[in-house]
């Protein structure tokens, strides 16, 4: 499979598992050639809708307006009009093109010859484009299905069909110029916009998306620094034993955490130039953890730089919806659990537990919603959130 087995430095070759971390059946797989695996079956995607081909009318010099169709296998226009002298061409036999039809639009009636045949002749005698009109009277749907064959690779001039009467119509009120427009390609209002699709096509910009997280992460690594931290840092799995170079799939924790100490490698070499520091540790002896300190962005090396969690809980998108749901986010952080209480009066000063939060912090973002508040109820409520050390 090529590109992707190509032995080149900068080439990350990825494979498609499915939601059982099972090889999709679909995907490429290699020892050698392929590097590393990564979700690619029924994944939700945008697709390019139907496209509509809008053909524009034919402008004519006496102000009228002519509705027509591209014949199949035709060029379309490709400056933004094409304009000319509309030429009675008859059949569109080799002897039916006047002389002045060169530089000129072709006028010419179906019968006879093959539509191939006309536009062949259109072209030899000088003809910019060609109107073909119908020798019979249109079907209720007024769709023409007309082809110039199987020549596609022929560079056609622009050929369009139109009906009997228009054809007629123009033959009565010629000398006229027409002002031909190109056709416009206009997605479908109904068409789908969104799917689920599967292949590596789906795998590969997890993969790309993956090396941007890591160049972000660590903008001074190289191309190879940045290749080996992800193909070293991946999620192994039995599935992928022998099947790919790196037997696992991304895992973009690993990519930024290679140690898994829940500290960022970046964060650790910035301020320790080392990764063997846990983040339980407290390098400053200040009473707050290496985790601690990052997650509040403090100088883990400077005891005079404290976290403030401890005594200043921040609360952060508190609302108050129409449904009389109270709401808002914390930072829990590590060793500490969260309560939630209320009371009714600060005067009597007994507050209930609302409800209780019993995880240990890992500086995870958590959203409280308290459902339960009586509208009707017009004195006032008063909530507090409160931390335990464990």
């Amino acid at each position: 499979s090529y590109p992707s087995s190509y032995n080149l430095p900068n080439i990350i070759s990825v494979a498609s598992i499915d939601s059982n971390q099972q090889l999709a059946f679909t995907s490429n797989y290699g020892f050698r050639e392929v590097d590393i695996a990564a979700p690619g079956e029924s994944i939700f995607s945008t697709v390019r809708g139907e496209l509509i081909s809008e053909i524009q009318d034919i402008k004519l010099s006496n102000g009228m307006t002519i509705p027509n169709q591209l014949i199949e296998f035709s060029s379309d226009i490709l400056e933004n009009e094409l304009s000319g002298s509309i030429i009675a061409c008859g059949l569109g036999d080799i002897g039916d093109f006047p002389r002045e039809v060169n530089g000129n639009i072709a006028l010419i009636k179906r019968g006879s010859l093959y539509f191939s045949d006309k536009v062949t002749n259109a072209m030899n005698a000088g003809a910019i484009a060609t109107i073909i009109y119908n020798n019979i009277e249109e079907n209720p749907d007024g769709i023409r299905p007309w082809t110039l064959g199987s020549m596609e690779d022929v560079a056609w001039i622009p050929s369009f069909s139109i009906s009997q009467s228009d054809g007629e119509y123009l033959l009565e009120e010629l000398p006229l110029i027409a002002n031909l427009k190109p056709f416009i390609d206009t997605l479908s209002p109904n068409s789908i916009q969104y799917s689920y699709l599967s292949g590596t096509s789906m795998a590969t910009p997890i993969a790309t998306a993956a090396v941007a997280f890591s160049a972000h992460n660590f903008p001074n690594e190289n191309m190879a620094q940045r290749r080996t931290r992800i193909l070293d840092n991946v999620q192994l799995l039995p599935t992928l034993k022998n099947k790919i170079v790196s037997g696992g799939v991304i895992n973009l924790r690993k990519i930024v955490d290679s140690d898994e100490d829940k500290l960022p490698d970046w964060w650790e070499i910035e301020n320790f130039d080392t990764l063997v520091y846990t983040n339980t540790q407290d390098n400053d002896n200040d009473g707050y953890s290496n985790r601690d300190e990052f997650l509040s962005k403090t100088d883990p090396l400077n005891k005079n730089n404290l976290p403030k969690f401890k005594t200043n809980l921040n609360v952060s998108n508190l609302s108050l919806t129409i449904s009389d749901a109270l709401g808002f986010e914390f930072v829990t952080h590590q060793g500490y659990n969260y309560t939630i209480q209320t009371l009714a009066s600060l005067s009597e000063n007994i507050w209930v537990d609302v409800t209780q939060i019993n995880i240990t912090g890992d500086g995870i973002p958590f959203k409280v919603i308290i459902d339960d508040i009586d509208s009707s109820n017009k004195d006032k409520q008063f909530y507090r959130l409160k931390a335990t050390s464990e």
